[in-house]
């Protein structure tokens, strides 16, 4: 990663995060695992957006065809 792709991700955290996001100096732990929980929460949105929606394919067996 570029200094300016660091500087935009660890923004991104910031705005996520607010003031919970701890300090990297003093809790690297902990940062690691927002840092992860981060890029996990952002997976997840993504593949949500790739799947269909379920209503499309549900059929509907209690009307008369």
């Amino acid at each position: 990663m570029t200094d300016e792709e660091v500087q935009a991700f660890y923004e991104e955290l910031k705005a996520h995060y607010g003031e919970t996001l701890v300090n990297f100096e003093h809790y690297p732990r902990q940062f690691a695992t927002q840092v992860r929980l981060y890029k996990y929460y952002k997976e997840r949105e993504a593949n949500a957006e790739k799947v269909d929606d379920p209503g499309k394919t549900v059929v509907d067996f209690t009307q008369d065809t």
